[in-house]
């Protein structure tokens, strides 16, 4: 449905991942032009520690703080990755066991003041199976005042084939 073009790259500068997309879709019906475009940056270090940091940019996302979340668009898609215009992401994970990681993701967007906590684990069952269990902490700022919004926490048994 829609018409589109992009473009991505990925490479290193010294050590450091270095990544990032482009893409722009073409105005439709009803439905105005958009442009994403997402830079990311990773990191292994020598005790393994892995950090990952992401900034994407949506010139069709919100700006200003949310007074009503029903009126929020999460329909994520390709061409709304994510509902507001600015979004940093932060990352970072550890294997405490040859079994066993850690992981920690931060997501917060400038102009709306909205953010996101999400703990991890994953344990590794058997070579094929493996269980992670995730938290996620949703946080705005409403009426001004800065306050959690929802939490949810789900667990995932997944079998690899």
């Amino acid at each position: 449905k829609d018409i589109t073009v992009g473009a991505g790259w990925a490479g290193s500068i010294d050590e450091v991942g270095f990544k990032g997309e482009m893409q722009y879709f073409a105005a439709r019906d009803q439905t105005p032009s958009q442009f994403n475009a997402v830079m990311e940056w990773d990191y292994m270090f020598a005790k393994g520690w892995y950090i990952n940091g992401s900034f994407l940019w949506n010139n069709q996302g919100l700006t200003k703080p949310v007074d009503d979340w029903t009126k929020v668009n999460f329909n994520l898609s390709p061409r709304n990755l994510m509902p507001t215009q600015y979004n940093v992401l932060l990352n970072t994970s550890k294997d405490i066991t040859p079994l066993l990681r850690a992981s920690l993701g931060m997501v917060y967007t400038p102009g709306t003041h909205i953010a996101i906590v999400l703990p991890s684990f994953q344990y590794n069952l058997s070579d094929r199976w493996d269980i992670n269990l995730v938290w996620q902490s949703f946080y705005g700022e409403m009426n001004n005042s800065f306050q959690a919004v929802t939490y949810r926490v789900f667990l995932r048994a997944k079998w690899n084939f």
